[in-house]
């Protein structure tokens, strides 16, 4: 099961947001090469999570949940850095065409944006 951890814990670097600036919403998700769908997530209280990424800051959401968290994030050539405030965590992604995929571990979220 996916880190609730991977989608609450975020913050960090600050930087250049051109690539990632605006919303993205979790579509799938992948433990290893298994992929997970949103309505997976959906049933893991994942499925409507939206990261709003402005001047190098990261807002995380989730619909239908009172839970959110904020942090920084950096941005060099496709690959985006977020950090949480909260915790010792940051997080890599990397960007190609509108899709943001967020590793950690053997784990992936993907992110489609708005």
């Amino acid at each position: 099961m996916l880190s609730a951890g991977m989608v609450y814990c975020l913050s960090g670097c600050g930087g250049n947001g051109d690539i990632v600036e605006g919303s993205w919403n979790l579509t799938k998700g992948y433990a290893g090469e298994t992929e997970i769908s949103l309505s997976d997530l959906e049933s893991a209280g994942m499925g409507d999570t939206t990261f709003t990424f402005k001047d190098g800051k990261v807002n995380i959401t989730m619909e239908g949940s009172d839970e959110s968290a904020e942090g920084t994030y950096s941005v060099e050539g496709t690959t985006v850095t977020i950090s949480a405030e909260e915790e010792s965590v940051s997080y890599t992604g990397t960007v190609q065409d509108d899709v943001l995929t967020i590793s950690q571990d053997d784990m992936k979220l993907v992110f489609e944006k708005e």
